[in-house]
């Protein structure tokens, strides 16, 4: 996959942390880290069709708060699964992760502000 799992995630992780700091100029400078803990392909198989699925998972932490972020995608395909069926599958996870990261990134950043 190009780029790689660990750089597609970081990408929408920092983006998401660049746009929620913006909404919250108040907001404490704590570092953000986040674990990848799960980013798989696969393509299990019927004897009628594949289901091209994506799969992550990570956490994310901000000071001694933690939020758990998923995205999943599933293509379903008659024929073998192409790269182009793949990407369907892994770009609807990633949309389903930067939803749910923003909205973990700025709840917590909301919760850091007020302490």
């Amino acid at each position: 996959m190009q780029p790689g799992e660990i750089d597609l995630v970081r990408s929408i992780v920092g983006a998401q942390l660049h746009a929620a700091i913006a909404t919250l100029p108040d907001a404490a400078r704590t570092p953000v880290a986040c674990e990848v803990t799960e980013f798989a392909v696969t393509t299990p198989a019927t004897m009628l069709y594949w289901d091209a699925t994506t799969e992550i998972a990570a956490t994310l932490r901000l000071g001694d708060q933690q939020r758990t972020v998923k995205g999943h995608g599933v293509k379903r395909t008659y024929a073998w699964p192409t790269d182009d069926v793949i990407k369907v599958a892994a770009v609807a996870a990633l949309k389903q992760f930067a939803t749910d990261s923003d909205a973990a990134l700025r709840e917590m950043l909301a919760q850091a502000a007020i302490r």
